[in-house]
């Protein structure tokens, strides 16, 4: 659910505040700052079955490991487009921040379909019956962490941000801004991508997954 948080919740934060960051960073009225964000979503089309495609590559354990490295990407070049944003204000070209944008898209999408590519199996590789009978509890924890983590980022950094400083600026960036709440994302992307990393399989819970994926069985997957 934290790793779908920092994806998922990434995503839908981006569709709510990436606008209004454009029309106030660089001047730019409504349509053109909704043509950025719809530049943004349509990476979904590529990134995500590239996401899924490429761990398939995988076994279960290599997957949750493939997860954390790109979801570490993903708050770097979130971190990037944060400070884009701050100090690119009219000195700067647009087409890198653009760069940025289309890159900080492609990991958040292809973190999604690697991360559904891990779930099926968390329930389907478990011994007890509680753990084989509970696909619908777990996917249903993941999915709601996306929700969750939209909320939190924006009641905790996006509108506090926007209370403090409103709507000034000048040539340097945010008039007076000691922090930037892209910035802040970026940094708490990378330190959560780590917990993808205690997620452990046994290699029992590895060989199971393996023969499920040999035999494609969909009562499973």
């Amino acid at each position: 659910a934290i790793c779908y948080g920092i994806c998922f919740g990434v995503e839908l934060t981006f569709y709510l505040q990436a606008a209004y960051w454009f029309r106030l960073q660089f001047g730019f009225d409504e349509i053109i700052s909704g043509v950025l964000v719809t530049i943004w979503s349509s990476m979904n089309l590529p990134a995500r079955p590239y996401g899924g495609y490429c761990s398939d590559s995988y076994n279960i354990q290599k997957r949750v490991n493939l997860l954390a490295c790109i979801l570490g990407l993903e708050g770097v070049f979130t971190l990037i487009f944060g400070l884009s944003l701050t100090y690119n204000n009219y000195n700067y070209s647009i087409i890198f921040t653009v760069i940025i944008m289309l890159l900080f898209s492609w990991t958040v999408q292809m973190a999604e379909g690697i991360l559904f590519s891990i779930v099926p199996f968390i329930a389907a590789t478990g011994d007890d019956k509680f753990t084989a009978k509970a696909k619908g509890h777990v996917m249903g924890i993941v999915s709601s962490g996306g929700n969750l983590g939209a909320t939190i980022f924006i009641f905790a950094l996006f509108i506090p941000f926007t209370k403090q400083y409103g709507d000034n600026y000048d040539d340097e960036g945010i008039d007076g801004a000691l922090w930037n709440p892209w910035i802040i994302l970026g940094v708490i992307i990378m330190i959560c991508s780590t917990t993808a990393l205690f997620i452990k399989f046994t290699e029992k819970e590895i060989q199971r997954s393996n023969r499920l994926r040999e035999d494609n069985d969909i009562m499973y997957v």
